[in-house]
């Protein structure tokens, strides 16, 4: 009885001094301070077990009818700007975001095919992921979740051929320069 009321105090407490933070201000939510330890993995638990809890829902049979190609011309087109890609640096505003957009040829390793088409449809809060569900289709989703998954261990070389296959406007560029399309972001509307 005496531990389960100490236990209660404590969680009121935290309870308390979470409200007391908030309330004043105190926690610095200026993307140029970045996240402190605790809050980052806090952030990043609550991401991956919300994404893993809730990717299961997606359909397989999505995967099946997957276009590679049509995935990689959408890459170019909503991901690229923010994530990169092999030989291709994210455009230079990302580095104002806070947490910074993950490289996904690195990243992807950490999803399945299902969970990277939940992240894309759904978007995740207070990343500067957008949801692309409301205004692209579920096949469109896939293909891209398709050709992320192929990502990983592909050459800048394999990459930049790929642009060049596709005849994408930025077939030329590996510094980052993007006409910011996909969505909006940043100073000036890129």
């Amino acid at each position: 009885m005496r531990f389960a009321l100490g236990f209660l105090a404590a969680i009121g407490l935290l309870v308390v001094a979470g409200l007391v933070i908030v309330w004043t201000g105190a926690y610095n939510v200026a993307a140029s301070a970045g996240h402190a330890g605790a809050v980052r993995w806090l952030f990043e638990k609550a991401l991956h077990s919300s994404v893993e809890s809730r990717a299961d829902e997606v359909p397989g049979e999505l995967f099946r009818k997957a276009d590679v190609r049509a995935g990689f011309r959408e890459f170019q087109e909503y991901c690229v700007h923010c994530h990169g890609a092999p030989g291709v640096k994210p455009h230079e505003w990302t580095t104002g975001m806070v947490p910074n957009p993950p490289e996904l040829s690195k990243a992807a390793t950490e999803w399945n095919e299902r969970q990277i088409f939940w992240i894309a449809k759904h978007g995740i809060k207070m990343t500067g992921m957008p949801a692309f569900g409301d205004t692209e289709s579920d096949q469109t989703i896939a293909n891209i979740a398709a050709f992320v998954e192929r990502l990983e261990g592909m050459s800048p070389q394999e990459y930049a051929q790929l642009r060049t296959q596709s005849g994408s406007p930025d077939s030329g560029e590996d510094s980052g320069g993007h006409s910011g399309g996909g969505h909006s972001h940043g100073p000036s509307g890129h």
